[in-house]
């Protein structure tokens, strides 16, 4: 096994995931490791070979590497950069700087996907959520989907014991074992429409109304059924 000292931490290497990994300690234990790679071709600005995070580029070695790369993409030597620093040293950015920070390009671009920035994606995100009930506004007609209190109040406890049978059903099946990540464990007929037309409790929770979707899909579907009611009592007899 290859061994590396890093910093006076130790690295080891695995042969069969290529990586290299160090301890990670907690009140003197080890508690898990955390994996490095190792960019053998050098730092780009001192070409010195280096570690790096999974989650990282591994273009530089160090934050003044770093700052080295970037001062050569604008155009600023060494002395220009010097200068700069020595001059901002123990000085706190000013109201005006912050503010013309914030509309610099690349500042910019993560607001495109974002709706509170976007109006397209904000108007987009506000109809979604008036339609699918789930904005709670007092001017959103659909929110408690139109029920009254009282009928608010019957269907989360429908709510609460259709999703507790269903973990009943889920753990007694091991369909948790079975999914893998990025799903989730859907009811075909949603419990919202069950609670409608008043679909006993052990029909909407049983096994013939589980599938396991993409969660993508499943968050897209939110209240909406993939299968009629009648299709989910053939189903219900079929296997009862």
């Amino acid at each position: 096994m290859k061994v590396c000292w890093d910093n006076l931490n130790v690295l080891r290497y695995n042969n069969r995931t290529e990586k290299w990994y160090k301890d990670r300690y907690k009140n003197g234990e080890i508690v898990g490791m955390t994996p490095y790679l190792l960019n053998e071709d050098g730092c780009c600005m001192c070409g010195e070979p280096f570690f790096y995070g999974t989650g990282n580029k591994g273009i530089c070695c160090s934050l003044n590497c770093n700052t080295k790369l970037k001062n050569s993409i604008y155009g600023i030597s060494e002395e220009t950069a010097k200068r700069i620093g020595d001059g901002n040293r123990g000085k706190k950015r000013t109201p005006e700087m912050i503010a013309k920070m914030k509309y610099r390009p690349q500042n910019q671009i993560w607001k495109i996907y974002n709706p509170v920035y976007n109006p397209i994606l904000k108007e987009r995100r506000r109809k979604t959520v008036v339609e699918n009930g789930t904005y709670k506004g007092k001017n959103n007609p659909n929110w408690k989907f139109g029920l009254s209190d009282i009928e608010w109040s019957n269907w989360k406890d429908y709510e609460y014991k259709a999703r507790t049978f269903t973990n009943r059903i889920i753990s007694e099946l091991e369909l948790n074992i079975k999914r893998k990540d990025g799903q989730h464990i859907d009811h075909k007929f949603s419990i919202y429409e069950g609670f409608k037309y008043n679909v006993p409790l052990y029909i909407i929770s049983h096994q013939c109304n589980l599938q396991i979707i993409d969660s993508h899909e499943n968050l897209k579907k939110n209240i909406k059924c993939s299968i009629t009611i009648d299709e989910l009592y053939k189903s219900y007899l079929q296997l009862a």
